[in-house]
């Protein structure tokens, strides 16, 4: 029951990132990607609810924060929320780099907004966004999981032969 939950949550955030007809200024959420983790392992650590929730909040701000914006960009959100709802983010832009004051003022706004409590472990997922209308109409859902350029610079640092599962991934890339 709990992953056909999960599998109409994934229907709702498809259907609910809209069609981007006409957009010119501002933020439409096009995706989420939730593959860090298996449907019945995120589903284990928070209900759906809480987790659109969260998405829904997130979403909000960043439709603030770029209500103005008219040059056009596609970027993704990634997110690692860990015990005691300490969330983290990074970010990856179409257009290279944001100016990091920018990217900086965004994650504090973020980051006051409350993470959910998580019951077995962290969870991760990537938001990808349309700013002005974004740069292209790229797959996001079914892809494969985003690793910012700090993830494999860490992961290229680790001791650790072969894959590592998330939580690993997790404990070399949030501090503690």
């Amino acid at each position: 029951m709990k992953t056909l939950r999960w599998l109409s949550f994934a229907l709702l955030v498809c259907a609910s990132a809209g069609a981007r007809a006409g957009t010119v200024s501002g933020f439409e959420l096009a995706g989420v990607n939730c593959s860090y983790l298996s449907a019945s392992e995120l589903a284990q650590r928070i209900p759906a609810e809480e987790l659109n929730g969260y998405i829904n909040r997130l979403k909000a701000v960043c439709a603030e924060f770029y209500a103005a914006a008219t040059v056009p960009d596609d970027i993704d959100i990634v997110v690692i929320v860990v015990a005691g709802g300490h969330p983290h983010f990074w970010f990856i832009s179409s257009r290279g780099s944001d100016t990091f004051d920018r990217v900086h003022r965004l994650i504090e706004k973020l980051q006051v907004l409350p993470a959910p409590m998580l019951k077995r472990g962290p969870i991760g997922f990537a938001m990808t966004g349309r700013i002005a209308g974004g740069t292209s109409a790229r797959k996001v859902q079914n892809s494969a999981p985003l690793f910012p350029k700090e993830w494999k610079d860490f992961l290229a640092k680790s001791s650790k032969d072969g894959p590592l599962d998330f939580d690993e991934v997790v404990k070399l890339v949030c501090p503690k």
